[in-house]
């Protein structure tokens, strides 16, 4: 339950069932979740440590669907997810339905609003003005040292969109109102070498690539490099990292860690 000053009672109520390990799935969510899958191309609506200083953070690491705790209102989905898993290979299935703030017009919608504030009468008339609908797939082999994935995510708008985004009007030129993301996803590690990565394509066929390697030198060295580049039309709304339009593209980094007892310094 949150609530912003100003505002009358609680402006923003979450709440989600989870259960784990059971017969027919490995989880099950019903009710307001996050999902993080692959490097963050396709599908990763939650916190991220952004750590291009760090080896180990230069590489994101899922943690599939999980209970929603946030009191952010803009990036929970809202709706059911589950993860079915055998030996070496894992699925999960997530729809979402949900009402988002929008400024709109007879058009259709303008901008996306995302303060989370409703302390006036124009932001409690935008409020959940715009529709929207989640549906996403995320399937892979984890082997020992190999591991493949599949991302697809599509979102659905429920009015055109009708502001100046270069990339959302050459969406809407296909004469549709949902975005649909695919991207694959690798890591594999040879002894001391790990090679991990995601390439992913919208519908309009844009598409981003994030691709990393990390070398254990010695006991107490690691040289790590990563590389990425974004199209500038690349759509994705479910990608924390990365905006919609591009406009967030991630840089190429490097360099070599030296660990100072147990901890990297």
């Amino acid at each position: 339950v949150e609530k912003v000053a100003w505002e009358r009672g609680a402006d923003f109520i979450s709440w989600s069932v989870a259960a784990k390990d059971l017969k027919i799935a490995e989880k099950i969510v019903i009710g307001s979740y996050n999902a993080r899958f692959g490097q963050g191309l396709v599908l990763w609506n939650a916190f991220s440590i952004s750590g291009n200083r760090e080896p180990w953070y230069s590489m994101k690491r899922e943690s599939g669907i999980r209970e929603f705790t946030s009191a952010d209102e803009n990036i929970a989905f809202k709706g059911a997810a589950a993860t079915f898993s055998g030996k070496y290979f894992s699925a999960t299935l997530m729809l979402s339905a949900r009402r988002v703030d929008a400024r709109v017009t007879d058009e259709g919608y303008t901008s996306l609003l995302t303060t989370g504030l409703h302390n006036t009468k124009t932001l409690l008339e935008r409020k959940g003005s715009l529709g929207t609908g989640m549906a996403a797939l995320n399937a892979g082999y984890y082997g020992r040292r190999l591991k493949l994935s599949l991302t697809m995510c599509a979102d659905s708008r429920s009015m055109p969109y009708a502001g100046k985004n270069n990339a959302l009007i050459n969406r809407e030129l296909y004469k549709s109102r949902f975005i649909s993301n695919a991207g694959v996803e690798w890591r594999y590690s040879p002894g001391r070498l790990l090679f991990y990565g995601e390439v992913a394509v919208d519908r309009s066929g844009s598409a981003g690539i994030i691709s990393g390697i990390i070398c254990r030198l010695t006991e107490r060295s690691l040289l790590f490099a990563r590389f990425g580049k974004v199209h500038a039309n690349y759509i994705a709304p479910f990608s924390y990292d990365y905006s919609t339009s591009g406009s967030g593209v991630p840089e190429a980094s490097g360099g070599i860690k030296i660990k100072s007892g147990n901890n990297l310094s």
